[in-house]
């Protein structure tokens, strides 16, 4: 692109060079057995110099353009190219799962058709717990300097009436968590007649990482507050992709 670009400016250089050349205009003609006149003479050699004198001058300043573009050319062509790229995936929960108010804030995940997940119950005394299928995915990143933007997206219900329950979620990269703009808490609540009270929850992290292998985490917990166990469906079953989904974007300008 960089050398296609500087022959174009070559060629307008050219073209308008060439079009403002200098013509050649005799001021005096003279006529068969008529006597002529040194003066006029010398005249017409003057024109005829200056003429072509002004062609030199501007063909030596087209050689001269003419050879520092070329060197710029090379130049270009010993250097990298950008190379811009925006790379795309998308990962999504296997199954659908409990967060229970005990007194342990149990994470229940029951044996439901479908799921890639064996069922289990662990008892995360509400700290942090990874949602199935989306715990400890690798990903890999082609250079350094990489911007990673990894959004987590999700939908969460109430399963009790009259009840107010809340979830934090929060994405972990390569073991950590960052301080700032990876957690998110979402609040339900349920009437008299509504037990399925819930909300969504959209969870952005952009970072800058170099070339290799990264792993991300989108984790879950329960609050103190819970009224009601909590309802998470991130069932991914066939052609059918879930409620609960990550996506990664990578983003490198090629400097």
């Amino acid at each position: 692109m960089k050398s296609f670009l500087l022959f174009v400016s070559v060629v307008t250089l050219f073209s308008h060079q060439l079009s403002t050349a200098s013509e050649l205009t005799i001021p005096n003609t003279f006529q068969a057995n008529t006597p002529a006149k040194a003066s006029e003479v010398n005249n017409n050699f003057s024109a005829t110099a200056t003429s072509v004198n002004d062609n030199h001058n501007r063909i030596t300043t087209l050689e001269a353009a003419l050879t520092a573009l070329t060197n710029r050319v090379e130049v270009l062509e010993a250097q990298p190219q950008n190379n811009f790229s925006i790379k795309y995936d998308a990962y999504y929960a296997t199954d659908l799962f409990f967060v229970r108010n005990d007194a342990n804030g149990t994470i229940i995940i029951p044996s439901t058709s479908g799921n890639q997940t064996p069922a289990e119950t662990v008892e995360t005394n509400y700290q942090y717990y990874p949602i199935p299928g989306l715990n400890e995915i690798s990903f890999n990143v082609d250079n350094d300097n990489t911007t990673v933007v990894i959004r987590a997206t999700g939908e969460a219900y109430l399963t009790s009436f009259s009840a107010f329950s809340s979830l934090d979620i929060a994405i972990q990269i390569d073991g950590t968590t960052p301080a700032l703009g990876a957690v998110e808490t979402i609040r339900m609540v349920s009437d008299d007649n509504l037990s399925s009270g819930g909300t969504s929850w959209d969870v952005t992290l952009p970072t800058q990482l170099n070339a290799g292998t990264h792993q991300f985490s989108v984790l879950i917990r329960g609050t103190n507050q819970n009224q009601s166990e909590i309802t998470i469906d991130g069932r991914s079953i066939g052609s059918y992709a879930g409620k609960v989904k990550t996506t990664i974007m990578q983003i490198n300008d090629g400097n």
